[in-house]
């Protein structure tokens, strides 16, 4: 996992949601996980990093968008 890797400080999760709505895709539907079909799922998602893998409220935030922010201000 990332996490024993290192990566604590450049982790970030986003999401690629794909729907048949979407031209560039034609008619397909990729449904990887049928719990994560659109950014609804992110609390559950934020519940199982919490409660499943036992990370701290900093660790999570980091995450769910502290790491992103930080690399996207480096860069611009």
């Amino acid at each position: 996992m990332g996490l024993e890797l290192g990566g604590e400080d450049f982790l970030c999760f986003g999401a690629d949601f794909f729907s048949t709505k979407d031209p560039s895709y034609g008619t397909v539907r990729v449904d990887f996980f049928s719990e994560m079909k659109n950014s609804s799922c992110y609390g559950y998602l934020v519940d199982c990093l919490e409660k499943e893998m036992k990370l701290s409220f900093g660790l999570i935030e980091k995450i769910c968008f502290r790491n992103a922010e930080r690399i996207v201000k480096n860069i611009l």
